[in-house]
């Protein structure tokens, strides 16, 4: 089973972590769970967010979702996109 746990709010709120949430998290990747991390914050790069949850001792390495990865992959291979966005969707579209 794979769950899909938003950041904000769920995970954290502004710099700090709610509480229980890194040990619910470990928990389930314990358990061999997948577990995504999914945001609509585009602003920040995904390697960003993956060291923001790393501090908060989760391995997020490869499980963060963003709004940026999936307007990216609406973009046709070769497509010329205006990406009026931050560094990280704008990371996401210079990769199709």
């Amino acid at each position: 089973m794979a769950w899909a746990l938003d950041l904000d709010g769920v995970v954290w709120r502004g710099t700090d972590g709610v509480p229980g949430a890194g040990e619910a998290v470990r928990l389930l990747q314990d358990s061999g769970e997948r577990v995504l991390f999914v945001t609509n914050n585009s602003g920040r790069p995904v390697s960003d967010t993956e060291e923001k949850l790393a501090g908060l001792g989760i391995d997020a390495m490869g499980g963060v979702v963003t709004s940026g990865m999936a307007a990216a992959r609406l973009v046709v291979p070769g497509e010329r996109v205006l990406g009026m966005c931050g560094p990280g969707c704008r990371e996401e579209l210079e990769r199709v």
